[in-house]
């Protein structure tokens, strides 16, 4: 299968935090980072405090909105810290299609919603020695 699309670059890191402010206060009022907004996702049971670097990409603070929310389990097993790293991508089908077709194996096999109206998929971190990647198209 040929590879129909695109990886444009790194679209946010996100982070889960342990619910202190501090980190929130360092990125808004000591380095100066723009402020978008805070949106709940509902079927991740998560809430995204979503802050912009000049670089065109973000970090997103993670809060679970549940304790059976997979932030919150991550949270219980690593108590804080970088969740996922993901990649902005032009044809996200494609890509998803791309990647199967490698044997890779997806968390998600179709896009869902992400913040903000996106479209987003997970790698298994099988698959990538670890870590969690997402796969993000605006």
């Amino acid at each position: 299968m040929k590879k129909d699309f695109e990886v444009e670059g790194v679209d946010h890191i996100g982070i889960v935090t342990d619910g202190s402010p501090n980190l929130f206060s360092l990125l808004k009022d000591v380095l100066g980072l723009s402020f978008l907004g805070t949106e709940k996702i509902s079927d991740q049971k998560t809430e995204v405090s979503v802050f912009r670097s000049g670089c065109n990409s973000s970090l997103e603070l993670l809060e679970p909105m549940s304790i059976d929310s997979v932030v919150a389990r991550y949270r219980e097993k690593n108590q804080k810290g970088i969740h996922h790293l993901a990649l902005r991508v032009k044809g996200l089908e494609l890509a998803i299609a791309y990647l199967v077709s490698k044997g890779i194996v997806m968390i998600d096999a179709k896009p869902r919603l992400g913040h903000g109206g996106s479209k987003i998929a997970f790698i298994h971190p099988r698959y990538t020695s670890g870590i969690l990647i997402e796969l993000v198209e605006k």
